[in-house]
C-alpha cells in the first residue's frame, strides 16, 4: 500500500476543486470577451440614419458637418448666430447616443443667445465608426470639434456640456484644454475601471476584480487603450479655476452618486455642485425642464460673457 498517495476522498475533493477553478477561469474569460465586445461595438438605429429629428423641427437655421479626425470624420450639427462672437457650447452625448437626443436644451441655449455645436461620436448617431470606447477615442472627438470652433469661431468663446460618458469626456478635455472656458458635466462618470465595476457587478453579480483583470489587455488589444487610461476624476483638478457645474441625481443607478462625490472631492477653485433627490441618471432636465435649461444658460451667461 502506498502510504504517501492521498485517500481517494481527498483526490476527489482535489479534482473537484481543480474542474471548478477551471471552470471559473473558463467563465472569468467568456465574461471578459462579452464585457470587451459589449463596450466596443457600436448601437445603431434599425431605422435609416436620417429618420431622426433635426434643428429644423425647432425652427432652427443649422449647418450639417463631417468634422474630420483621425483619417475618418464625425457628423455634427452648427447652430449659429448672427453675431459670430456668440459663445459657442459643445454638446456631448452619452455612450452610444445621437445628438438629436440633445435637441431640447441645446435649442433652448440657443434662444438665449449661444452658438451650439452638436456631435456625434464615432461609431455612433450619424458619424462612420465600428467601434466605440467609452471615453478614449471619444476625447478625440471632442477634440476635433473644439479645433473646429476655434478655427471657425476664433473670437467665440467656448463652453462644454456634456452627459453621462459625454460629461466623462468634457473633464477629460476641458482638463487639458485651456481653450475652453466653463464645463457643466451631468451625471458623469468618475473613471472606467469604476463604471466597469459597478455594471460587472451589476449584472453578473460576480466579483468584478478578476473579470476586469482579464478585459483589459482584450481592451488594451482592441481599443490601444488600458482601463486606467481614461480617469477624468484624476485629470479634474486642472480645470480649476475655470466655472465647473456638476449636475448629479443621487438615485442614480446608472453612475452611482458616489462617483459623483469622486468628481467633487478632486475639483478645486470654481466648482459648484446641483445634486436632486429624486431623479436618475440624466433625469434632471426631465425633473424640471424650465427650471434646468434656466440654470444651465445662467451658468454659462456668467461664465463666457
Amino acid at each position: 500500500m502506498d502510504t504517501n498517495r492521498p485517500p481517494r476522498v481527498l483526490r476527489r475533493a482535489l479534482y473537484s476543486v481543480a474542474g471548478a477553478a477551471g471552470i471559473a477561469a473558463i467563465g472569468t474569460v467568456g465574461i471578459s470577451a462579452y464585457l470587451t465586445s459589449r463596450i466596443s461595438a457600436p448601437r445603431r438605429s434599425r431605422r435609416p440614419a436620417h429618420y431622426t429629428f433635426t434643428p429644423w423641427e425647432f425652427q432652427i437655421p443649422y449647418r450639417e458637418l463631417m468634422i474630420p479626425v483621425d483619417g475618418s470624420e464625425i457628423s455634427a450639427w452648427h447652430l449659429a448666430q448672427d453675431d459670430p462672437t456668440a459663445p459657442c457650447i459643445l454638446v456631448l452625448t452619452g455612450f452610444a447616443s445621437h445628438k438629436a437626443e440633445l435637441l431640447g436644451i441645446s435649442s433652448n441655449l440657443h434662444r438665449d443667445g449661444f452658438q451650439i455645436l452638436l456631435v456625434d461620436f464615432r461609431g455612433s448617431g450619424r458619424s462612420p465608426g465600428e467601434m466605440v470606447t467609452m471615453g478614449h477615442n471619444e476625447t478625440i472627438d471632442a477634440q476635433a470639434a473644439v479645433d473646429w470652433i476655434s478655427t471657425e469661431l476664433p473670437e467665440a468663446p467656448i463652453g462644454v456640456l456634456g452627459y453621462s460618458m459625454g460629461g466623462s469626456v468634457a473633464l477629460m478635455l476641458t482638463a487639458s484644454n485651456p481653450q475652453i472656458g466653463a464645463i457643466v458635466s451631468d451625471s458623469a462618470f468618475a473613471t472606467q475601471r469604476e463604471i466597469l465595476r459597478h455594471h460587472t457587478r451589476r449584472r453578473t453579480r460576480l466579483w468584478p476584480t478578476p473579470i476586469l483583470a482579464a478585459a483589459d489587455p482584450l481592451l488594451r488589444k482592441k481599443h490601444g487603450h488600458r482601463i486606467d487610461d481614461f480617469s477624468p476624476a484624476l485629470s479634474v483638478g486642472h480645470i480649476a479655476p475655470r466655472p465647473f457645474l456638476q449636475i448629479h441625481p443621487k438615485d442614480d443607478q446608472v453612475v452611482p452618486f458616489s462617483q459623483a462625490m469622486t468628481i467633487r472631492d478632486r475639483a478645486g477653485e470654481g466648482f459648484e455642485s446641483w445634486y436632486l433627490e429624486e431623479a436618475g441618471h440624466c433625469g434632471a432636465y426631465f425633473a424640471d425642464r424650465p427650471g434646468y435649461c434656466k440654470r444651465i444658460s445662467e451658468f454659462f451667461s456668467r461664465s463666457l460673457r
